[in-house]
């Protein structure tokens, strides 16, 4: 993998931004917005609200509900950290009052972060004679199929996109190649994070 960064164009991409990255270290608590993560003010200390958290083994997903007591309603926050990790609100999934929320590999200007999504599909099955092997029928059925997908955020305008080559470079102005592997993106965007918080030290 190859990362081409290019100081004219981060210098530039600096400038237009500004405060594009969060505030570092990101402090444990409840961020309603982005806007607040980028502020580094919590909207909610984790004990100031009654919450419920639990990490499934399964898919592993923070399951998490969140109620402010104060106001008599339940909260459905963007972010939460918790003992120095992150979790980002899986927009698509929700079970009533619980949120969904993927752990953020990686925090800065871009975040990453994996989901798991569900796609129907439709398939040919054919049956069998059992006596000569041959086919003598076929048709198309449904099936679903799970798939784990690598995500990546950027914390300015919260957009979320598939992580790919094409959006790090619309979005930073910068070429990456890689190898097809998520994780030689992953490497690429943890380059310009601490490119881009370094400018700001």
């Amino acid at each position: 993998m190859k990362i081409y960064l290019t100081s004219i164009l981060v210098v530039i991409c600096g400038l237009l931004l500004g405060q594009d990255i969060p505030v570092m270290p990101v402090k444990d608590g409840v961020y309603m917005e982005a806007n607040a993560l980028l502020k580094g003010v919590p909207d909610y200390a984790i004990d100031a609200l009654e919450s419920s958290l639990y990490i499934s083994e399964e898919d592993g997903y923070a399951r998490a509900v969140f109620n402010d007591l104060n106001k008599g309603e339940a909260l459905l926050p963007l972010i939460f950290c918790i003992n120095n990790e992150c979790y980002k609100r899986d927009e698509e999934r929700q079970d009533g009052k619980t949120g969904y929320y993927a752990h953020l590999i990686e925090v800065g200007a871009l975040c990453v972060y994996k989901v798991r999504r569900t796609y129907r599909e439709m398939v040919t099955i054919k049956a069998y004679n059992p006596a000569t092997g041959t086919p003598f029928r076929e048709g198309q059925v449904p099936r679903t199929r799970e798939i784990e997908e690598w995500m990546m955020w950027r914390v300015l305008t919260d957009e979320t996109r598939i992580i790919s080559p094409e959006s790090f470079r619309e979005w930073t102005g910068l070429l990456l190649d890689w190898d097809q592997d998520a994780s030689d993106l992953l490497t690429g965007i943890r380059r310009y994070n601490r490119i881009r918080i370094a400018e700001q030290d």
